[in-house]
């Protein structure tokens, strides 16, 4: 009976050796999402906040800007998510000037609930809680997704994991479909009815009402600072863009009329969804752009903000 409770504690304790080690691996390794906290902790005088999904995370390189800047968007991260780092930082970054906020297509209509796996992410490493969170999401990050971070874990180790980087949290990876298909617009072309089936869900359309409270809160609070604050949509290719459900796009141009009678001072915003200056090489798929792109654009901005 000893021997059992001596191995069982033995075993009980590898258990525990081999979790902590790869809790630390996933917390602890540099990645996006770390990189991005670590940036603007660590650089309280940023002038240029960029708020926004996988859209922006993937269109603006901070290492192209002549402004101080730090580009906080990030995949499925919806207008709360945006909101809850703004106003915890907005006390900190006594230096900043402007906020970019992305209004793209899919932007008012986004909605993560409260199992959302990243959730525990934001908590560990911006400090911010939009839903209540267990005990065990507070404590560690591996929980929140053992599948997600076994697949990371593997990719890293066996060296397939090709994401370069940079101190801004700006992936620099070219991979992607449309590299895949050669950027090949007929290649493109042929599938893109089933992609865009997946990325245009009409049900979402109910989440216009809290969406639009939210982002005329981040503006209002945004100007009463003194912040010149610029609404931006990315390009998208235009795959993405023939499939666009005009239900939302017509909520969208409502919002942007709102705007009209409840902002007071002068609020830019910038279309960019059809610009023709983004060619098919520009984008890793339908709409998101790859660091040729990113570049482009990022230099764009550049100018806009001079």
């Amino acid at each position: 009976m000893k021997k059992f409770i001596l191995k069982f504690l033995l075993f009980f304790l590898h258990l525990i050796l081999l979790l902590s080690g790869i809790e630390a691996y996933v917390s602890l390794r540099a990645n996006s999402f770390n990189l991005k906290a670590r940036s603007i902790k660590n650089n309280k005088d940023i002038e240029v906040l960029i708020l926004g999904s996988s859209h922006l995370q993937n269109a603006v390189n901070p290492e192209f800007l002549d402004v101080k800047s730090c580009n906080l968007a990030y995949g499925k991260q919806d207008l709360l998510l945006n909101s809850e780092l703004f106003f915890n930082y907005l006390k900190d970054l006594r230096n900043l000037k402007t906020v970019i906020i992305e209004l793209d297509y899919h932007t008012l209509s986004s909605l993560n609930d409260s199992g959302y796996f990243r959730l525990p992410w934001y908590y560990r490493y911006h400090d911010i809680e939009p839903y209540k969170l267990s005990g065990l999401d507070k404590g560690f990050i591996y929980p929140s997704s053992p599948t997600f971070f076994n697949k990371y874990i593997f990719r890293t180790l066996l060296g397939t994991n090709k994401e370069n980087v940079n101190d801004y949290g700006f992936v620099n990876s070219s991979d992607g479909l449309f590299k895949k298909l050669n950027y090949n617009p007929e290649l493109i072309l042929k599938n893109a009815e089933k992609r865009m089936a997946k990325k245009h869900p009409i049900s979402n359309i109910k989440n216009y009402d809290f969406n639009a409270r939210i982002l005329s809160n981040m503006i209002t609070r945004g100007i009463s600072e003194g912040l010149e604050v610029l609404l931006i949509s990315s390009p998208s290719y235009r795959t993405y863009r023939e499939y666009h459900n005009p239900e939302i796009m017509r909520l969208r141009q409502d919002f942007l009329s709102s705007l009209k009678f409840t902002i007071n001072e002068p609020l830019q915003y910038i279309n960019m969804e059809n610009d023709s200056r983004f060619t098919v090489d520009n984008f890793l798929n339908d709409d998101h752009l790859n660091p040729k792109g990113a570049k482009k654009f990022t230099l764009i901005l550049n100018d806009l903000l001079k």
